[in-house]
């Protein structure tokens, strides 16, 4: 189970983790255990097992976030009771992951303990990979700047995809979460930015035939020559090369 902002970069996989019946697993997210300090009486009720949840087994296998890998006996449940508990979690938290915590809550009275996995993700509320040292990433993120001064089509290249994105040395995590602005550089110094906020709704749409393509990130100024990117950098253009090649591919092959 994923967001809609999430597109896969490589095969998905979790070595060794064991993912059945009452043993579901998700990606360790950061969002901890601010959750007990709701109304959970008022939002579980009192006899739920999330109304005595501890502290340290919210950060042992309820700190969890998509994606979520649950096995199919378990979905029907889960999802009816997640649905459940939203509406009264938002009631007392009407803000972003309302929604991400009261999967966290229904998790716990189910008593759905979650493997907690790191490195399934990146580009959002995680850290950018460091697995690769940054001259393999820069010269892969290389490619895709690079093509900005050859054609449009070298940019989307759709027959491509994401995984044109990065070098046969790289070793990107399966899934990439753009959430947020993921501005970098060309070679001329110029800015450009990709943001999922601005992109046209009607993007995917079979009859819309404009490209996806970052555009110029207004307000900055350009770099003078002889700049320098550093990883974070570099990501972000591997980033926006994911969006704009996946989608590219999506649209090409219908």
């Amino acid at each position: 189970l994923i967001d809609p902002d999430f597109l896969f970069l490589t095969r998905f996989n979790m070595p060794n983790i064991t993912v059945a019946p009452g043993r579901p697993a998700g990606a360790n997210y950061g969002l901890g255990d601010q959750w007990l300090g709701f109304n959970l009486t008022s939002i579980c009720g009192p006899t739920s097992r999330c109304v005595t949840t501890t502290k340290e087994e919210v950060y042992r296998h309820y700190s969890a976030g998509p994606p979520y890998v649950i096995h199919a006996h378990d979905v029907p449940t889960l999802s009816s009771r997640w649905s459940e508990l939203v509406p009264p979690t938002y009631d007392q938290y009407p803000l972003l992951y309302a929604e991400m915590f009261a999967y966290s809550m229904a998790a716990a009275d189910l008593d759905l303990p979650h493997t907690l996995v790191n490195d399934l993700f990146t580009g959002c509320m995680t850290h950018w990979p460091r697995s690769d040292s940054v001259e393999t990433v820069a010269a892969s993120a290389q490619r895709f700047i690079d093509a900005f001064d050859s054609s449009t089509e070298d940019v989307i290249l759709s027959s491509g995809g994401t995984k044109s994105c990065f070098g046969s040395d790289m070793t990107p995590p399966p899934l990439l979460h753009y959430c947020q602005r993921y501005p970098f550089r060309l070679n001329d110094g110029q800015w450009r930015v990709l943001a999922k906020r601005r992109v046209a709704h009607d993007t995917l749409d079979c009859d819309h035939d404009e490209a996806l393509l970052p555009w110029q990130d207004e307000g900055k100024e350009p770099s003078p020559r002889g700049f320098k990117r550093d990883r974070e950098e570099y990501w972000h253009v591997l980033g926006v090369c994911a969006v704009v090649r996946g989608v590219s591919y999506a649209k090409r092959i219908g």
